[in-house]
C-alpha cells in the first residue's frame, strides 16, 4: 500500500502506525473513527482537507461516487452520462459507478452530484456496487413500500446496517448520510477492520503569553509553546491586544490537542505545535481573523497551505490586520506604563552588562531569558547569536518588531 501524505505530514496507511489522535483532527472520540481511519488507509477518503475530515456534513452523490469508484478501483468509464457533473471534481468517477451500473442517476437523466446521499439511497448504491444478494427477511418497520426497501433489507442482511435507533426496527431512510456514518457503511461493507487509533496528545493551558504563544503543561512540567506558521503582532503592537484575547477565547478553560509538524523545539526551547480545540485549528482562527500573518518557517510548513488560505480570506474580508482603516499611529497609555516600568528592572544588570548582540540598547545577556514584553523597545538591531530571540520570527536582524 502506497504512504499517504496529509498536508506533508506522514499520514496513514496500511501497515503504517497512527499518529496521535489520527490523521483527522475533528473527528476524536468519534464513534465512527476507527472505520474513517480504515477508509483513510485504503486511501478511499482523503478528508475534506488537510486534517479535516468533516464527520458530521452529509455525504453528496458526488462523494458517494468517489468513494465507490476508488474502493472498488473501477476503470475509466466508456463514455460521458451526465449532463449535470461538468467541471465536478468527481465527474471521472461518477461516470465510472455509472458504466459500472451502480447508479441510474434521476428520472430526468440528470445526476445531482451536489445533492445529499439519502440513507434508502445509500442502501441500494451499496447493494449493487456489491453485488449483495436479496433476503426474505423484513428488517425494519418504516421502509415499508419504500423503492429501496430490498436494498435496505440486503445492506442489513450484510452487517453493514444496525438501523438508526437502538432497538435495531428503525432505518429512518428519508435521513441524509453522514460522512462520519459512511466510513463505517463502506468499512463494514468491504470487510474492513476498524483501526484503533491512539488517542491525540492532550495537554492544559497554564497561561496565554501573547497571540501565537502560550504555556502548557507537558508531563507535569510548564512549557513555552509556539504556534507553527503565524505571526501576531508583538506585545504592545497594534492589535496584540486583541490576538491574545482571541487565543484566550479559543484555548482557555480546557484540555488542548497539540500536533507536531518536523520541530520539536525552536532555536529557544519552545515546543512547536499546530494547536487544536474541538476539532477547531487555533493558528488558523488567528490567521482568518486577521490577528496573525501566516508565516512559512521550513521545515514545518506542513500546514502552510491552510493557513495561507485563511489569510486570503481574511484579506478578502479586510479584518484585522487586513483592515484598511486600521490606525496604528498610537499606543494604548497602558501599554507604556507597562513597559516603562519594565524597563527599570530590565536595562541594568551586575556589573552594567550589556549584550552586543544588541548594540542599541543596553540589554543584559541571560539569565534570565527576556521576551519582548519585558523590554521598552521595539524595531531595534538584534545581531547573531540574538540569546534572547528577539528576532526570532523572521531573522532579518530586527527585533521585536512591530
Amino acid at each position: 500500500m502506497v504512504l499517504l501524505v496529509v498536508g506533508g505530514l506522514t499520514a496513514f496507511s496500511s501497515g503504517q502506525a497512527l499518529p496521535p489522535g489520527g490523521n483527522f483532527v475533528d473527528d476524536d472520540s468519534n464513534t465512527h473513527e476507527g472505520f474513517i481511519e480504515a477508509i483513510a488507509g485504503e486511501q478511499i477518503t482523503s478528508g475534506c482537507d488537510l486534517i479535516r475530515y468533516c464527520p458530521a456534513q452529509a455525504v453528496t452523490r458526488a462523494q458517494m461516487a468517489s468513494f465507490l469508484a476508488r474502493a472498488l478501483a473501477l476503470p475509466v468509464a466508456s463514455q460521458d452520462w451526465f449532463p449535470d457533473d461538468t467541471g465536478s471534481t468527481h465527474e471521472d468517477n461518477i461516470n465510472r459507478i455509472a458504466d459500472a451500473g451502480i447508479t441510474l442517476g434521476l428520472a430526468d437523466g440528470t445526476f445531482d452530484p451536489d445533492g445529499p446521499v439519502r440513507r434508502d439511497q445509500m442502501a441500494s448504491f451499496l447493494s449493487r456496487a456489491l453485488f449483495l444478494l436479496p433476503t426474505g427477511e423484513d428488517y425494519f418497520t418504516d421502509d415499508v413500500g419504500n423503492t429501496h426497501e430490498l436494498a435496505i433489507n440486503s445492506v442489513a442482511h450484510a452487517g453493514i446496517t444496525f438501523g438508526c435507533d437502538t432497538t435495531g426496527s428503525l432505518y429512518c431512510p428519508e435521513v441524509d448520510v453522514r460522512r462520519d456514518q459512511m466510513a463505517s457503511f463502506l468499512g463494514r461493507g468491504l470487510g474492513l477492520v476498524a483501526v484503533s487509533v491512539p488517542p491525540p496528545v492532550l495537554v492544559p493551558v497554564l497561561s496565554i503569553t501573547d497571540g501565537d504563544t502560550i504555556r502548557v503543561q507537558v508531563d507535569g512540567v510548564s512549557e513555552p509553546l509556539r504556534l507553527i506558521g503565524i505571526d501576531s503582532p508583538e506585545s504592545g503592537a497594534c492589535l496584540s491586544a486583541d490576538a491574545t484575547a482571541r487565543i484566550t477565547d479559543l484555548v482557555a478553560g480546557g484540555d488542548i490537542r497539540i500536533d507536531v509538524d518536523v520541530s520539536h523545539r525552536d532555536q529557544f526551547d519552545r515546543l512547536l505545535r499546530y494547536v487544536f480545540v474541538d476539532g477547531r485549528f487555533v493558528n488558523e482562527d488567528l490567521v482568518r481573523d486577521g490577528l496573525a500573518e501566516a508565516v512559512r518557517y521550513p521545515p514545518d510548513t506542513g500546514l502552510a497551505e491552510i493557513l495561507e488560505t485563511a489569510q486570503d480570506d481574511a484579506q478578502a474580508a479586510r479584518v484585522g490586520l487586513w483592515d484598511p482603516k486600521l490606525d496604528c499611529s498610537t499606543t494604548p497609555t497602558t501599554i507604556a506604563t507597562i513597559t516603562t516600568t519594565v524597563a527599570t528592572t530590565t536595562t541594568t544588570s551586575p556589573g552594567g552588562q550589556c549584550d552586543p548582540s544588541y548594540p542599541d540598547h543596553c540589554i543584559p545577556p541571560p539569565p534570565p531569558d527576556l521576551n519582548c514584553p519585558d523590554i521598552p523597545w521595539t524595531d531595534f538591531r538584534a545581531l547573531p547569536p540574538d540569546p534572547h530571540g528577539f528576532d526570532g520570527n523572521d531573522n532579518d536582524g530586527i527585533g521585536c518588531e512591530t
